[in-house]
């Protein structure tokens, strides 16, 4: 290893990912369904969503690249090269298919960055210190989301072209913590597949179809049927959850606006101040988890904010002014909400029998798969019945999820 467990918490490179935070999910959630409805109707809000999500399940093969070839800083540079980019062309293109195209490369590139960085702590430093690292640096990231959010709360009353300029310059000063990134150099290597006279792309392509394979092996199968695993029944658990709350984030900032009223600024501010008080509950919610256990956790998340779209739902029926301060204070506690959901979520997949690199990747794989699903249901549920329907939806997959989350092990395991 090349760093030794008394290094400091905070890492200068860090200061990249807060950057990638202010993008991917600070500007993000709030410029890239503005623009498309500039562009387009919300059925194309849902197709490019989604197509940033697609972008996202490329994650595997990034770290793959990254362990084979110690190429680390140069998929970081490239993930953050590729968002510049693509923000700087998203708001000249009018076309609303172009756009999709675009959200797939910056998917491609928040794939890149995030896989990146993580590997960046798991590949350095033992086992037992991950969580304080990780912790760290997803502390950093909230910090950027926040600021991130507040930008595009202001930018989007000025100009969305502006806003793009502004998202694609810090994506571009990300670049220059690249010389402070770490140099591995003695990490763990994966072995090369064997030369053959394939081209590259096709034993790429033959690694990473038979790392899937066998990790959905373990999720159980029969020659009958299908016999899922505990493991298999929490990503199930974890893909409704994701999905359900995916019909109310993918298409936020026009959801406030046009069911309660609330201006795009102002809903990006409300989900700042979410973000920013959520990062104090991590703390008490990891120990909470360590007394109770992950699956207490992942169930109080999903009580609260299925409790908390179904209010959604409640307030917009309203004809009072009520509604412009009451959707935006249950969207705040949803936000909250996943301080339970993420720390449980985590812990669980973390808990399976799968070996840890294929438990993290099919998880993670269920978090985008969420998104692309999800974001294409909302954005045709939003144009054919009309965005007040988008509360209620996730509610119902919100309530199916906790009813599911019992048929997991008492243990609080998902092996």
């Amino acid at each position: 290893m090349n760093v030794t467990t008394t290094s400091p918490r905070f890492e200068p490179w860090y200061g990249a990912y807060l950057l990638v935070g202010a993008v991917v999910s600070g500007f993000f959630p709030i410029l890239l369904p503005l623009r498309v409805a500039q562009v387009g109707d919300a059925s194309h809000i849902g197709l490019v969503m989604a197509a940033l999500s697609l972008g996202q399940l490329s994650a595997p093969l990034w770290g793959y690249l990254a362990d084979t070839f110690q190429a680390h800083r140069w998929l970081f540079a490239f993930g953050l090269t590729l968002l510049a980019l693509g923000l700087t062309s998203f708001s000249l293109l009018t076309n609303p298919y172009l756009l999709s195209g675009l959200a797939l490369l910056l998917g491609l590139g928040v794939a890149a960055v995030t896989t990146v960085a993580n590997l960046y702590v798991v590949e350095r430093f033992p086992k037992d210190t991950w969580s304080t690292k990780l912790g760290a640096m997803q502390s950093v990231y909230g910090i950027g989301q926040v600021g991130g959010l507040v930008v595009a709360g202001v930018l989007s009353l000025a100009h969305l072209g502006l806003a793009f300029g502004v998202a694609a310059v810090v994506a571009a000063l990300g670049l220059c913590f690249i010389p402070l990134l770490p140099n591995i150099t003695t990490a763990k290597q994966v072995a090369l597949p064997p030369r053959t006279h394939e081209p590259l792309y096709a034993s790429l392509g033959h690694f990473r179809l038979a790392d899937l394979v066998r990790a959905f092996r373990h999720l159980g199968t029969t020659h009958l049927g299908i016999k899922p695993s505990p493991f298999a029944r929490f990503l199930l658990v974890w893909l409704l959850a994701n999905a359900g709350a995916t019909f109310v984030f993918a298409l936020y900032p026009l959801l406030m606006q046009k069911v309660y009223g609330v201006s795009p600024s102002v809903s990006a501010w409300v989900y700042a101040g979410g973000v920013a008080l959520s990062l104090g509950l991590y703390g008490g919610v990891g120990r909470l988890i360590q007394q109770r256990g992950p699956l207490t956790g992942l169930r109080r998340g999903l009580v609260v904010r299925s409790l908390a779209f179904a209010g959604m739902v409640a307030v917009g029926l309203m004809t009072t002014n009520l509604k412009l301060w009451l959707a935006p204070t249950l969207f705040v506690v949803t936000v909250l909400a996943w301080a339970f959901l993420s720390v449980s979520g985590s812990t669980l997949a973390g808990a399976s029998s799968l070996p840890e690199g294929e438990a993290i990747g099919l998880y993670n794989a269920v978090n985008a798969l969420a998104g692309v699903l999800a974001s294409l249901a909302a954005g045709w549920a939003a144009h054919l019945v009309g965005f007040q329907s988008l509360p209620g939806l996730a509610a119902g997959l919100l309530v199916t999820s906790l009813c599911l989350s019992f048929s997991l092990q008492r243990s609080n395991h998902a092996n």
